[in-house]
């Protein structure tokens, strides 16, 4: 099954427009929506874009019975009486409205969690402190799914919930699973490679209204786990890497494999040790871990400054010496 992903609206109905133009171009069978739907900078009082919004929602899903979503930390914040960034006392009544509305009217297609063959669906993902509260060793994946869904205020306002993970604060579960997520702004969709996260929030702004991501779509084959941006062959649309910033997959000491161009554009391996870690980038980027390598093998002895975690892997050579 192929699934066109809508990530965080926050109060722009245009972002619907642009997606459903691009889903009359393609062949979907699905298309999953991550949430936030409410809130945005400076708009707590235009209670006219709460409901346009929801109002554009509603003939979107009407339009493609096909669709699901999946509630955001800030739709659910008005349900739950949560005050966060961006809640607006005066939209309350009219957030609570559209949302219990489209849920009497539609029922089947909200939740929290949404399994797809091998792909979940969420606004920030499943991880391992929220399986952790089932306290069993093995847990069924779809009644978890089941239970998170029928979730309240007291197990989903947390910060390790399908609601609220980050990538970069917590490991996610399960990795033989594709999850795909919200929530997290990020430049363009990054997949993380070490949880199997594919994070899409490519619409957010920043304070001043300048877009945070490249404003993209991902679709995903729910069976075989391939995804790629809607519309565009460009490899370059999605960035995949290890670990999110300040999860860094390397520590210390350890025996990496590093690709390194020189000022010829020739490339070599490289073996060599985790000198300094930088779990936040560095001042060129902040999207991954970066890395100093001591490269000490005989021939030379230099410290390569400021690899990407992308760029790097376990050393093999070094641990059979």
């Amino acid at each position: 099954m192929k699934a066109f992903v809508i990530p965080d609206i926050h109060l722009k109905p245009w972002i619907i427009d642009k997606a459903e133009d691009i889903i009359k171009k393609g062949e979907y069978d699905k298309i999953v929506f991550l949430g936030d739907f409410v809130d945005d900078w400076h708009q707590e009082g235009n209670i006219a874009l709460y409901d346009e919004t929801f109002e554009r929602l509603q003939r979107f899903i009407e339009n493609y019975p096909d669709s699901h979503v999946t509630w955001g930390n800030h739709d659910m914040s008005y349900l739950w009486w949560e005050r966060e960034s961006g809640y607006s006392d005066a939209a309350r009544d009219t957030a609570v409205k559209w949302i219990t509305k489209l849920e009497y009217e539609h029922r089947d297609m909200f939740s929290f969690v949404y399994r797809v063959d091998n792909v979940i669906f969420s606004h920030a993902g499943i991880t391992r402190d929220m399986v952790a509260c089932y306290n069993k060793k093995k847990v069924d994946l779809d009644r978890m799914i089941s239970s998170l869904n029928i979730g309240d205020r007291s197990r989903m306002w947390k910060e390790y919930s399908p609601l609220w993970a980050r990538p970069g604060r917590f490991d996610f579960y399960p990795k033989d699973y594709l999850q795909i997520a919200g929530h997290t702004p990020v430049r363009r969709p990054v997949l993380y490679q070490k949880n199997n996260l594919l994070v899409v929030d490519t619409f957010s702004t920043y304070r001043d209204g300048r877009p945070v991501g490249n404003e993209k779509f991902v679709w995903v084959d729910t069976e075989t786990k391939e995804f790629g941006v809607a519309g565009s062959s460009d490899e370059n649309d999605i960035r995949i890497q290890m670990s999110a910033p300040g999860d860094p997959a390397y520590k210390t000491g350890d025996h990496v494999a590093v690709c390194i161009t020189d000022g010829r554009g020739e490339k070599s391996i490289k073996n060599g040790e985790v000198y300094v870690v930088d779990a936040y980038g560095t001042i060129d980027q902040d999207e991954e871990p970066s890395y100093d390598i001591m490269v000490d093998d005989g021939t030379e002895k230099c410290l390569y400054k400021h690899i990407p975690e992308s760029e790097i892997c376990t050393g093999l050579e070094n641990d059979e010496d």
